[in-house]
């Protein structure tokens, strides 16, 4: 074997995991954060974000946001995590992983989340 033909093998083996959506490890994650039981007080979806937004700081992902959406009659907002225009929701009921921002903010909408929207980058 040529010296080429060895660096590009080890390359191979040494490349970086790659980092979005489609890694099993990323959405392993998120499930894990999901199926923690929601609690309005200790585990609600600021800490569900926050908990999912960590680990893929921690990981090197970058172009991080959260949004938070206020419900119709003011009284209480719902948190989510924005990666590259795409909305993660480790809270909601249904699998939110990876679906087009525009999308999620329509379902939402239809569901009386009209008010105020406050998005706020993370890095």
């Amino acid at each position: 074997m040529d010296l080429i033909s060895l660096i590009q093998r080890l390359l191979y083996f040494l490349k970086p995991e790659k980092l979005d959506p489609s890694n099993t490890k990323i959405y392993n994650e998120f499930l894990r954060i999901h199926n923690i039981p929601y609690n309005e007080q200790s585990y609600n979806c600021t800490h569900k974000t926050n908990d999912f937004a960590k680990y893929l700081i921690n990981l090197g992902v970058k172009n991080l946001s959260t949004l938070n959406i206020g419900y119709k009659d003011g009284k209480y907002n719902h948190i989510f995590l924005v990666w590259n225009e795409m909305a993660f929701d480790p809270t909601n009921q249904d699998i939110t992983y990876n679906i087009p921002l525009t999308d999620y903010l329509g379902a939402l909408y239809k569901i009386g989340f009209t008010g105020m929207r406050i998005k706020s980058p993370i890095n």
